[in-house]
């Protein structure tokens, strides 16, 4: 053997095997793409499900900062997930969360619905009222004015009487 393949033989065997399964490769330790990979076990182990990627997206820009890379953990989430599995589980979950917030949605719009008509129904009993209102309040005062005219028709029939009894006289 050469001096470069010894050196080349014992480079590669320096390097610690890396665990494979599900054809992706877990990333060595202390890397920022084993970050990532740390973060999501963290987080599934506490959860007591798989991580979501917007769990670990927040976590990881938490503890990077301004270094955190969204295409880097997009792409070792992915590959984590895949490594664990996990893809219809994550698939199941996201299809729960999207009917939940579908049915909250539609709940809300029924609320705002209901929340519409009650209003035009106190609107239209308000429109009710006050109509009503002016007609009994048109009503009133034709029955006063009728009851002024009969009034001086009454008073203006007595003067006629008492003239007429007067001329008679």
């Amino acid at each position: 053997m050469t001096k470069e393949t010894d050196e080349a033989a014992a480079t590669a065997s320096a390097k610690p095997a890396r665990e494979r399964q599900n054809g992706f490769t877990k990333p060595a330790e202390g890397t920022t793409t084993r970050l990532v990979w740390d973060i999501a076990d963290e987080i599934s182990a506490a959860q007591g499900r798989p991580a979501m990627r917007n769990e670990v997206f927040d976590e990881f820009t938490k503890r990077l900062g301004k270094d955190a890379s969204a295409g880097t953990c997009g792409t070792q989430y992915s590959r984590w997930s895949g490594f664990h599995s996990v893809g219809p589980v994550l698939k199941k979950m996201r299809a729960e969360a999207k009917a939940a917030a579908d049915k909250e949605k539609a709940d809300a719009k029924a609320e705002k619905a209901a929340e519409r008509a009650e209003a035009k129904a106190a609107k239209d009993k308000a429109a009710a009222e006050k109509k009503e209102a002016a007609e009994k309040a048109k009503a009133d005062k034709a029955a006063a004015a009728k009851a002024k005219q009969d009034e001086k028709d009454r008073v203006a029939s007595e003067k006629a009487k008492a003239a007429a009894a007067k001329a008679k006289k």
